[in-house]
């Protein structure tokens, strides 16, 4: 299980449309490059986003123990 707040590292393949790219300032961008995540259909902040990796914030009110649904969407995919 993850604290609220922290940074998260999801790990796979084609994860964007092969760019790279990472986030210069705050507040963390919800969209970079075209890809998104989404925890239970909220998006969450991006630091960076990579074809084989992608590095966000999880929300700061994220209740433990509680079932979650993680989406990785790339361009228009939903």
């Amino acid at each position: 299980a993850q604290a609220p707040g922290t940074l998260v590292r999801i790990e796979g393949t084609e994860l964007t449309s092969g760019s790279t790219f990472r986030a210069v300032s705050a507040p963390l961008p919800r969209r970079l490059v075209g890809t998104r995540v989404e925890l239970d259909g909220w998006p969450l902040p991006l630091l960076s986003v990579a074809p084989d990796r992608l590095e966000a914030q999880l929300p700061s009110d994220l209740q433990p123990g509680r079932s979650t649904s993680l989406v990785v969407a790339v361009g228009n995919q939903r």
